[in-house]
């Protein structure tokens, strides 16, 4: 099972039954949550090795940490039913943005992109790679999407929030299929075209399509020279857009350096010009020119983004960013929950204050990071200060330090860990001049370290090993009754070690009382004294 998911969700819960002795009787599996019981399956067991599964279905129907319990009644003559239940706890999430990304080919940018967006813990992700042979690569997953194929019709589009596309051909999704994704964008989905050769680059006919019209840009189908990097920067219009918070010190900006520089890109695809509605987010030098790197802008309900920049992906192996920041990952994190449509903004009452943790489930001694952003029109963000208070019940058991990222200090960080189990509530509080200026309180689970029963199945290797190099066999559960009786027949010597005193001996002591004796009796018969 996963350790959360989104309300409004099937939440499938396998349940792995292992039985030995019990061949063709049925076993009844449930699943709880307190004395309420959620779903129920059975199951026939068989005579094979091995575990069964039996799948059931949760419907998780209100936010926050709910205790679920997997139990198998006990069997007729079972005679140890204490690992029948296995309990864990589960956190339930609002719906989260729903990111879909296809690609043509399986390349570096397709790699690190699809590790960076699936472990960013505010977004549900898969992706999609169209192979050779007609079949479609799938890696992650979303809740309640089931897509067999890339999507093609509106119906399919409005199951997601945001569309990433990579080295696509225009021709190999068809007129029908790109007029179907402008009206979805038009409608409300976001929509970003990543750099490829056939999607923004020199083969790409994306301009000429129904789809170029939604384009915050007119496309060159030109890269920049060969052999030349450029870096990337913040521009004015970055800095301030929910999608650049945090980074100046990761891109810097026209005016000031980075700090912790990402790595030059190796080329650029080339824009003809940017239509009014774009702004250009990050961009770089060339020579005497300025070129985009990354524009952005609205159509219609939706958002669309243009990332011109080749790989990308050498960002995601470097070590820059302080406090081992992921410049990589907050980008691309950033920017797609924009395209969603979720950001930053000012409500009437004050700045918006949102706190992202990393998960709430976590096993005692790990990490979670807890993401805290200030609304971005929020005015003097830079006396910002985060304070964080961490109760156990209604006991105060620790204090978070946030960092700030980045000299706008619009998101923060902090990591909280214990080595305690147990139930946790985080209240985190934004204040700016002395004045609290946005609260948020978060639960957290943090489960024990006890594991015999998650894993039911032994590890036959390391048994046979261990008896091996001991002398014994490795025999499985179901043949131990072949072997007892060559147990039975094997003579077992047993070796006593029995320690005794050597002057509390009788032996010895009658010894020397016949010497003493002895030694008397000639004394007097020689008349010595």
């Amino acid at each position: 099972h996963r350790n959360s998911t989104p309300i409004g969700s099937v939440m499938q819960v396998v349940a792995n039954i292992d039985a030995i002795g019990f061949a063709k009787s049925t076993a009844q599996i449930s699943l709880r949550s307190g004395k309420e019981v959620l779903a129920r399956g059975e199951v026939v067991l068989d005579e094979s090795p091995g575990v069964q599964p039996v799948t059931l279905n949760f419907h998780p129907k209100t936010p926050g940490i709910v205790d679920l319990t997997v139990t198998a009644d006990a069997l007729p003559g079972e005679r140890i039913a204490e690992n029948n239940s296995l309990s864990f706890p589960l956190a339930v999430h609002e719906r989260l943005p729903r990111v879909v990304y296809i690609e043509g080919a399986i390349r570096p940018d397709y790699k690190f992109l699809r590790r960076a967006l699936g472990q960013d813990p505010g977004l549900e992700f898969m992706s999609m790679v169209q192979m050779r042979d007609g079949e479609v690569l799938k890696q992650g997953s979303i809740s309640g999407l089931d897509l067999q194929a890339i999507p093609r019709t509106e119906a399919e589009f409005k199951a997601f929030d945001v569309l990433l596309i990579g080295d696509v051909p225009a021709d190999q999704l068809g007129q029908e299929v790109l007029t179907a994704l402008a009206s979805s964008v038009g409608k409300g989905l976001g929509l970003l075209m990543v750099s490829a050769p056939s999607t923004l680059g020199t083969r790409s006919r994306y301009s000429r399509s129904p789809l170029g019209a939604v384009f915050p840009a007119v496309l060159e189908q030109a890269v920049t020279p060969a052999g030349t990097t450029y870096q990337p920067r913040l521009t004015a219009a970055g800095k301030a857009h929910p999608a650049g918070a945090g980074l100046e010190s990761l891109f810097g900006s026209r005016d000031q350096a980075p700090d912790h520089p990402v790595p030059r890109l190796t080329g650029l695809d080339r824009l003809r010009r940017v239509r009014p509605a774009g702004e250009v987010l990050l961009d770089a030098e060339d020579g005497e020119e300025t070129r985009p790197v990354l524009v952005v802008g609205p159509y219609g309900v939706g958002r669309v983004g243009l990332f011109l920049g080749h790989d990308a992906w050498r960002a995601r192996l470097s070590a820059a960013g302080s406090r081992g920041d992921d410049p990589y990952v907050r980008m691309w994190g950033q920017l797609v929950r924009w395209l969603a449509g979720e950001e930053e903004t000012d409500v009437a009452d004050g700045p918006a204050f949102r706190v992202v943790a990393s998960r709430l489930v976590a096993r005692a001694g790990e990490t979670i990071t807890l993401s805290a952003r200030v609304g971005s029109k929020s005015g003097n963000t830079e006396e910002v200060r985060i304070l964080a208070e961490v109760f156990r019940g209604k006991e105060s058991v620790d204090q978070i330090g946030f960092a700030a990222l980045g000299p706008a200090q619009r998101v923060f960080e902090g990591r909280l860990t214990t080595s305690r189990p147990g139930k946790y509530r985080v209240k985190i509080r934004a204040v700016a001049g002395g004045t609290e200026i946005g609260l948020q309180e978060l639960a957290v689970r943090f489960r024990g370290g006890r594991s015999e029963f998650e894993r039911l199945s032994p590890n036959r290797r390391l048994m046979a090993r261990i008896a091996a190099e001991t002398g014994g066999q490795e025999v499985p559960l179901s043949e131990v009754a072949d072997h007892a009786a060559d147990l039975a027949d094997h003579a077992l010597a047993k070796r006593h070690v029995r320690h005794l005193r050597l002057w509390h001996g009788p032996g010895l002591f009658l010894a020397l009382s016949l010497f003493f004796s002895l030694e008397w009796f000639l004394r007097k018969r020689a008349s010595l004294p």
